[in-house]
């Protein structure tokens, strides 16, 4: 799906279904600071990190995150493509945090991802078949 910034140029929002689901990501923002936190949504072009730590856009960050149910740790590069906190609250609604954007996914994990999400049962909170 296309949408446009501010400034008319289009950019393409990450695609697929978007599943509730927390997992423990651990991030690293730079460095010399490895941090953890957990998502609060999953899909096949990002994740929503809940956090406190004031992020700024387009900020490049490591992540690694196990899929729940399954062996598959999922490590990549992110951008931070929007924020939600106390400043510039977006959505009240959820927990202060940030939208990820996976930038450099190798296809082992964007096949992972994409079953993962596919099979994803809310109810069990588990996923058939094993990546």
């Amino acid at each position: 799906m296309l949408i446009t910034k501010d400034c008319g140029m289009p950019i393409i929002k990450p695609f697929g279904s978007r599943i509730k689901v927390a997992t423990t990501v651990h991030y690293e923002p730079c460095h010399e600071m490895a941090l953890s936190g957990l998502s609060d949504d999953l899909s096949v072009g990002g994740l929503y990190l809940r956090t406190n730590l004031l992020l700024d856009l387009n900020e490049v960050l490591k992540v690694t995150f196990p899929l729940p149910g399954q062996e598959k740790v999922v490590s990549c590069e992110a951008s931070v493509a929007w924020t939600n906190f106390a400043v510039n609250q977006r959505k009240p609604e959820i927990p202060y945090g940030v939208g990820l954007q996976f930038e450099d996914l190798s296809l082992d994990n964007l096949l992972a991802l994409s079953t993962f999400v596919a099979h994803y049962n809310k109810e069990s909170k588990m996923t058939m078949p094993s990546v």
